[in-house]
């Protein structure tokens, strides 16, 4: 399956802008229900709080290992990340990278590592920043969300639903690839199967924020997503054409259709004409229409007057869309 982002993808080298001299004047203190297990500090306590290393100089990368004595797999704990300044000592009040705790379950060896990722990314996952990952922590992960019971579910965002069970694809990676039955606007988030602690847009917490995604016919394939390995998520779904409304394989007159029949009214969905999914349909979705069709001008130019046709169209979105027109005649022309 061919698939696509609906964030923009970049080579790891290429898709990340770094914090410039955040990793120099700033510690980060990671206080928890963990710390006394470790033998190092007191829980939730600050001041004995332990620190969290750069994993390479200027890499803004920290992490913080630690083995938990005395305790069981499985068994679950807390924490927040404080972002300290220089030459002060952790403590309650100074900015807080994570604002929700943050849970994790203690693994099967009992060693485990945070990661505070402070780099800002391209790659199509989410958060884009800040990311927190628990290494090899949780191993049963589920994608829920608001489509669901589509999929046989007795209700939406159920964490327990074998349908939306999330399979590891690669170490770390868990994905679930469906086909969702009924076009439209969704949410969705990947938790720990039975709990709703997970990952969202905002990172890990045990409500974290879900992500939207549109669907642009009915029985779309798409693909979840979650990499622990970053702490963070993503949205795949089948590669679509350009300009191709009714996601065909092909660009035609019939494509403009829903272009004309919904023009200057609000919509998310790509059959109904939101090409470029702005909620809206409007100029930019014509011109890519136009841009991607191969019939002849002359079906072009009736497309453009048909739009002249809604009723009551702004002189604004008129003057656009001639200007569109003239635009791409002009190039067809040289």
């Amino acid at each position: 399956m061919t698939t696509r982002s609906l964030a923009p993808k970049a080579a790891a080298a290429f898709g990340i802008l770094l914090l410039a001299g955040a990793a120099q004047a700033q510690n980060y203190f990671v206080p928890g229900s963990y710390v006394s297990e470790t033998g190092v500090g007191n829980d939730w306590d600050p001041p004995t709080a332990p620190q969290m290393v750069e994993t390479a100089p200027e890499s803004n990368i920290f992490d913080l290992d630690f083995t938990l004595t005395g305790v069981t797999e499985g068994q679950g704990f807390a924490f927040k990340i404080l972002n300290t300044p220089d030459n002060t000592a952790p403590a309650w009040g100074q900015p807080e990278i994570t604002p929700q705790d943050v849970p994790f379950d203690a693994d099967a060896d009992f060693d485990m590592t945070i990661r505070l990722d402070r780099n800002t990314y391209t790659d199509g996952y989410f958060p884009t920043t800040n990311r927190v990952a628990i290494l090899d922590d949780y191993t049963t992960w589920t994608a829920i969300g608001n489509f669901q019971t589509q999929l046989g579910s007795a209700s939406d965002f159920n964490n327990s639903f074998l349908g939306t069970a999330m399979t590891e694809t690669t170490p770390g990676v868990y994905a679930l690839t469906t086909a969702i039955p009924t076009a439209g606007s969704y949410a969705w988030r990947a938790v720990k199967t039975g709990t709703f602690n997970g990952v969202g847009t905002d990172g890990r917490s045990g409500n974290a924020a879900n992500m939207t995604f549109n669907t642009f016919e009915d029985n779309q394939e798409v693909t979840f997503e979650m990499n622990t390995n970053i702490g963070a998520i993503r949205f795949l779904t089948e590669a679509v054409l350009a300009g191709d409304t009714n996601n065909n394989g092909l660009v035609e007159f019939d494509d403009f259709t829903p272009i004309r029949d919904n023009f200057l009214t609000s919509t998310s969905l790509r059959a109904n004409g939101d090409l470029t999914g702005n909620g809206f349909v409007d100029i930019a979705d014509f011109r890519e229409w136009k841009n991607a069709f191969s019939g002849p001008p002359e079906m072009i130019q009736m497309a453009l007057a048909q739009l002249q046709s809604v009723p009551e169209p702004s002189s604004l979105a008129l003057i656009g869309l001639a200007t569109a027109f003239l635009g791409g005649s002009r190039r067809r022309a040289g």
